[in-house]
């Protein structure tokens, strides 16, 4: 009996889910003459996705091995198309990524080299198939010829482990390449439901392992000195991110910073460092007697409509470095965990909201290396008083808030009733009042939320705070 040319080994938490089933499925229908493996770990508790793929590259002997996720979708072509996009130098591709309403969620990942292991996905559609850092694992094509000795780290419990595989090939003198010419559905996510509390615990201890491994040990520099000098198209990312830090440099001549934030032209295709650079100018905004003014921050964000507003967003494909963990509650206060210091934020916060640095300087935010600390200041928290002025100004900014709700509610109201709109035009006027009563249903539920946080934030930032903690007495 001959040996296959090629393997497909998909690792599954449970085949007897709905799109494990599609998986398999469409692997069956579109592929011809493969081996074809399935790993299914029953949902263990002590699953390490690293240690059954390497299970997967140590009983192989085929030529080419395909390694992939039970919620991927493939079509027709799709191996044949992978194994096309190889060339003499490339030892693992990916395909192109849809989610499940068509959109464009990978094209490749790149760094944003700023000691943290932030990473973000590219979503364009590249003529041809293009070199990058790092491929995402949820299907990759190993040219086992080239790398057959190379295995993945099992030191990452779920995250970061395709990244320090896609690393570990550049050492080894080989590229990583994503191809257009063959696009799957990924679905993202479907394979981890069942514990999303525990996500960002695992994210930041997979993230410091690979800050360990690849950042502190000078690893990952060798490679940007080294052979991705060398990459017409990986190099110049680098240069974007070493532009971006020396933009302090140029904070005394607005005019000088205008031309050079204009020259940066980045594309839509980066949220990741549009993130960097507008987080960059707000940090200058915060410092004392900072020539920035904010209006001109807001500006430039303004002209990157395209930045991810959220961190750790997957749908913007941009991931942060560190994620905020939440360890536990303390009245109205949730207790986050977040780049070693311990902070409570009011429960209105949410974790985007956690990540920003000019939350920190909300008079209810409380950011302490221990919580001892936050205790302390909690338990004086609770016995704190408010302005008497606070309940008049919240009221009057939540009355302006229903105002701009009502002024936004009309338009659509007058569309429900007035406009020659297709779907409404077959309508009755009984049937138009109900369209018009449930778009007042969402403005009044957008109002009601809107409204809330409205009034919290501002009775935070009013509050009367007590005193602060007293100094510890010098030593006589």
């Amino acid at each position: 009996m001959s040996t296959p040319r090629a393997t497909i080994c998909m690792v599954t938490g449970d085949m007897r889910r709905w799109f494990a089933k599609k998986s398999i499925s469409l692997v069956k229908r579109h592929t011809d003459a493969c081996e074809l493996i399935i790993m299914d770990n029953g949902r263990s508790p002590d699953f390490n996705h690293a240690r059954e793929m390497n299970r997967a590259l140590e009983m192989t002997s085929s030529d080419f091995l395909v390694l992939m996720d039970d919620d991927v979708f493939v079509g027709e072509g799709w191996l044949e198309g992978l194994i096309a996009s190889l060339d003499s130098d490339t030892a693992v591709v990916s395909p192109s990524h849809i989610d499940r309403y068509g959109v464009f969620t990978h094209s490749g990942i790149y760094l944003l080299g700023d000691g943290l292991g932030t990473h973000a996905h590219f979503t364009d559609t590249p003529a041809e198939p293009r070199e990058c850092q790092c491929l995402c694992s949820a299907l990759l094509l190993i040219d086992m010829r080239k790398i057959r000795h190379l295995r993945f780290s099992p030191s990452y419990r779920k995250y970061y482990h395709d990244l320090c595989h896609s690393l570990q090939v550049w050492e080894a003198g080989f590229k990583v390449r994503c191809t257009p010419h063959v696009a799957v559905t990924h679905l993202g996510g479907a394979t981890i439901q069942e514990l999303p509390s525990k996500l960002p615990l695992l994210w930041n201890t997979d993230r410091e392992t690979f800050v360990e491994e690849w950042v502190a040990s000078g690893r990952l520099g060798t490679l940007e000195e080294g052979i991705w000098a060398g990459s017409p198209f990986i190099s110049p990312l680098g240069a974007v991110v070493r532009r971006i830090r020396n933009l302090p440099s140029l904070y005394a001549s607005q005019e000088a910073l205008e031309k050079e934030v204009d020259s940066l032209a980045l594309d839509k295709y980066f949220p990741l460092f549009k993130s960097f650079l507008v987080s960059t100018l707000r940090q200058g905004c915060l410092q004392e007697h900072s020539p920035l003014s904010r209006s001109f921050v807001d500006s430039v964000q303004r002209r990157l409509m395209s930045l991810v507003s959220s961190p750790g967003c997957p749908r913007g494909g941009y991931l942060s470095g560190c994620l905020p963990v939440e360890r536990e509650s303390r009245g109205s206060y949730r207790i986050v965990e977040y780049k070693g210091h311990f902070t409570a934020f009011p429960f209105t916060f949410t974790a985007g909201d956690m990540v920003k640095d000019e939350a920190l300087l909300l008079p209810d935010i409380v950011e302490k290396k221990s919580m001892e600390d936050i205790d302390k200041v909690l338990k004086r928290e609770k016995n704190g008083t408010a302005a008497a002025g606070n309940s008049r100004e919240s009221l009057w900014l939540l009355l302006r808030a229903a105002a701009m709700a009502a002024a936004s509610l009309a338009p659509s109201l007058w569309t429900v009733f007035s406009e020659p709109v297709p779907l409404y035009q077959s309508l009755s006027f009984w049937g138009r009042l109900r369209g018009a009563l449930w778009v007042l249903a969402v403005k009044l539920r957008k109002l009601a939320a809107r409204g809330r946080l409205l009034f919290n934030y501002h009775r935070w930032a009013l509050a009367l705070k007590p005193e602060p903690l007293p100094e510890e007495p010098a030593a006589r």
